[in-house]
């Protein structure tokens, strides 16, 4: 089949076998599915459906709508594709590959300009120069020995080996870094990136740079930056000169250089190789030139993140599922780097035991490492909170922990915070969050947020309970699932657990996983039976809401790290 002229509209069958010869410009052809569309040199079309193979012969545009699309597009011809669809295929080499907006494309072939046009894109590829639009946020980048130049207010991740990415110097990129021999250029601007997967080489060039370590086995070149460590973190290998280093709790690391400073907290094992090093909050001082080791004695917070999802499956599951979260990308566009790394632990933490095998009924609670130091915690509620959830919630954990939760109408005086906000469930997940600070294993404050019911309303569901629209969340069993990060539990695999990560229909109060864990971390003693199910949710009142938040309003302003065990 011949297509002469221009803007001419064609319908292709599904499985038709029909190749469709396309010869002029403005064209539109609707396939669905299983047929081949040939561009003739300096064609260009519109092609919308799914399993179709295109083929460009040179000197074409094409922009290709749908999924598991191919597109053979002539070497080194002018050809260019753009993408909006997911698992598309562009074969091609010296051309341009264009990627729209929540679109997966695999560009096989070397010497492409690979260009990024919207946000929330995965792209597979090696041996190309990936180019990007300002703003680019959620991107996946896969592949070896890529050039990639980030552009003003760019966050992704990049996968791979012996690639090179160049981040705009001031313009609050942030980046996620794993694989081996991959190279960071970036000097003294508001960018951020994390050494975020086990086992990464990387080499950051350039001087100021601020960057996190959030895994282990790492292997880091760098001199003059500020790099902040997650706490608990072993076997990374840090190798160059007048570096700081901001350490979380229970690090291990090796660090092979001169002029280097570290500023330790508890626990930390520090081995130099090198000379005029410095530290402090150390207990016994950096003293140890020949790397037989260095224990820090404390100084420091560390800040933690803990969140609570609900709503539908598929939103929930995507949201724990991606490599940088809401909470993370809000504090990132607002240069809060520790709000971001905060956010990235706490969502890492939930995504572990998504990913892991759940329980029901059984298992054992998971400990952040820190509890409060008084048997009396005072709270305060703020406007938009409904006081008689608050109340209900930590009566309940007043019976697990065996502490007096004291109610405190000034807030600067609340060891707990909660507040309402516009956490944006219906597209986020997230129904909760929680930041939290910590120090030599002491809580100090913490803030929970819940979703505002002036943003997303409760409604009566089946059992007549009131829960967050679009959700199986009552309000009473969001501010107990947040409450239980701010004192001190982590999310756990027991699906029953008020503390599992998705709250539903089948977590909505403590459970013996719960109570055991209360017992354990604090010492109290409670009957399980004393702890009744809520059956009938509470109605927010007020409407003094925050947007969505930042993840560390308890961090001081020396502090860059997020510390989580998880």
């Amino acid at each position: 089949m011949n297509i002469n002229g221009s803007n001419n509209t064609v319908y292709l069958t599904k499985d038709s076998n029909l190749e469709a010869l396309i010869n002029g410009t403005g064209d539109t052809v609707n396939s669905n599915g299983g047929n081949t569309i040939n561009l003739a040199l300096g064609s260009q079309a519109v092609v919308s459906g799914s399993g179709n193979t295109i083929t460009e012969n040179g000197n074409n545009t094409v922009w290709v709508y749908g999924n598991n699309n191919t597109d053979n597009m002539a070497a080194n011809s002018g050809a260019i594709g753009v993408f909006y669809g997911s698992n598309d295929t562009a074969n091609a080499s010296h051309d341009l590959v264009n990627v729209g907006a929540n679109s997966s494309v695999t560009v096989n072939g070397n010497g492409d300009s690979v260009g990024l046009i919207g946000s929330n894109v995965s792209v597979n590829t090696s041996d190309n120069t990936v180019n990007m639009v300002s703003n680019v946020t959620g991107a996946g980048i896969n592949g070896n020995n890529n050039d990639i130049n980030a552009s003003a207010g760019f966050s992704g991740n990049v996968s791979g080996s012996h690639d090179t990415v160049n981040l705009d110097p001031n313009g609050g990129d942030y980046l996620g870094i794993y694989g081996t021999d991959q190279k960071v250029n970036n000097d003294t601007g508001n960018d951020y990136a994390n050494v975020a997967g086990d086992g990464t080489s990387v080499d950051f060039t350039g001087s100021g740079n601020n960057f996190g370590v959030v895994s282990n086995n790492d292997d880091v070149t760098a001199s003059h930056d500020n790099i902040n460590l997650l706490s608990g973190i072993s076997g990374d290998n840090f190798d160059g000169n007048y570096d700081t280093f901001n350490a979380g709790s229970n690090d291990n690391i090796d660090v092979d250089g001169s002029n280097d400073h570290i500023n330790g907290n508890s626990s930390d094992d520090v081995d130099f190789t090198g000379g005029n090093y410095s530290g402090d909050g150390t207990s016994g001082g950096v003293d140890d030139e020949d790397g037989g080791g260095w224990t820090g004695g404390g100084g420091f917070y560390g800040y933690y993140g803990g969140y609570g999802f609900a709503g539908k499956a598929a939103t929930v599951k995507a949201a724990v599922g991606k490599d940088i979260g809401a909470i993370a990308s809000y504090d990132l566009a607002n240069s809060n780097q520790a709000g971001a790394t905060a956010a990235e632990a706490g969502l890492k933490q939930a995504a572990s035991i998504a990913n892991g095998t759940a329980t029901d009924g059984t298992g054992s609670a998971v400990l952040e490492g820190a509890k409060w130091d008084s048997q009396v915690v005072t709270w305060s509620a703020g406007a938009g909170v409904d006081e008689a959830a608050a109340l209900q919630a930590f009566a309940s954990w007043a019976q697990a922990t065996g502490l007096t939760f004291q109610e405190v109408s000034d807030p600067s005086k609340a060891n707990i915070q909660i507040d309402a906000a516009d956490l944006g469930t219906d597209t986020t997940g997230i129904v909760g969050y929680t930041t939290y600070a910590a120090k030599d294993g002491a809580l100090a404050h913490a803030t929970v947020r819940v979703e505002s019911t002036d943003q997303t309303a409760l409604v009566t569901n089946a059992n007549g309970q009131q829960v967050y629209a679009g959700t199986d969340a009552t309000l009473s069993q969001t501010l107990l699932h947040e409450i239980g990060h701010a004192l001190g539990f982590a999310d756990t695999s027991d699906q029953a657990s008020v503390m599992y990560y998705a709250l539903g229909a089948n977590n909505s109060a403590l459970d013996t996983t719960d109570v055991s864990g209360g017992t354990s971390l604090y010492g109290g003693t409670t009957n399980l039976a004393q702890l009744t199910q809520a059956t009938a949710g509470f109605d927010s009142s007020g409407s003094s809401a925050s947007s969505l938040v930042a993840a560390n309003d308890d961090a001081q302003a020396s502090t860059l790290l997020a510390a989580s065990g998880h």
